[in-house]
């Protein structure tokens, strides 16, 4: 693994409710949303898609329509890939995962572009359907105590160990929120705000050490 990986190109979609209900009229698919993110992403690198030989993908949700996602989309742009066609899956991880994965083919000598790429649908998901599917199905399936049903509650007894260990303070705890949401208003694409710390330690409590809008993921 002696080569050399340099970034050519890259594309993005704003984060935003691209998903429609499922019994709108007019849908929103996934495979046609990225399909254009790497038409854009090919045009940025100033390459052409015979070039392609790799395509990795971070694994989409099981709210995807589309099934056996990476070759159908393979398929789709016509990609006839010499080298890995695969989804990976990480948690928090996988997009890098995916990125890795992308490199070391072309360290590997199996491809001398490759593409690392994938996409999210949630937002127009039942609150009860994402719980059970997905949140539900993430921690121990065998309990709900001590830590709560909810991911916020999960994160708020780490922070309240966390806290307790290195004696630290719900006000620091909140100087992280603080610096990640004005990163967040930075980005033109993340449609995130700015924060100041009095206003996070004054939120309500959603449980013990963590308040509404402490964290940035999806429904807190």
């Amino acid at each position: 693994m002696t080569r050399n990986v340099a970034i050519l190109g890259a594309a993005v979609l704003p984060v935003a409710k691209w998903q429609k209900p499922r019994d709108a009229d007019l849908q929103v698919l996934e495979h046609e949303t990225l399909a254009k993110v790497v038409i854009a992403a090919m045009a940025d690198a100033g390459l052409d898609k015979s070039e392609i030989s790799s395509l990795v993908f971070a694994q989409p949700r099981p709210y995807t329509q589309q099934k056996y996602f990476a070759t159908f989309i393979a398929n789709y742009l016509r990609l006839p890939c010499t080298g890995t066609v695969q989804e990976v899956l990480g948690n928090g991880m996988t997009a890098a995962l995916a990125f890795e994965a992308a490199a070391n083919d072309i360290r590997l000598g199996k491809s001398r572009v490759a593409l690392a790429l994938g996409i999210n649908f949630e937002s127009a998901i039942p609150a009860v359907e994402h719980m059970m599917n997905s949140m539900k199905a993430t921690g121990d399936v065998d309990f709900h105590a001590p830590f709560g049903f909810t991911p916020i509650s999960w994160y708020a007894m780490d922070a309240a160990r966390y806290i307790h260990e290195f004696n630290s303070s719900r006000e620091e705890l909140a100087s992280v929120s603080v610096k990640n949401r004005r990163h967040a208003s930075l980005n033109p694409i993340g449609g995130g705000a700015g924060a100041e710390a009095d206003r996070r330690t004054a939120r309500p409590l959603r449980s013990a050490a963590a308040r509404r809008r402490r964290c940035l993921s999806r429904g807190c």
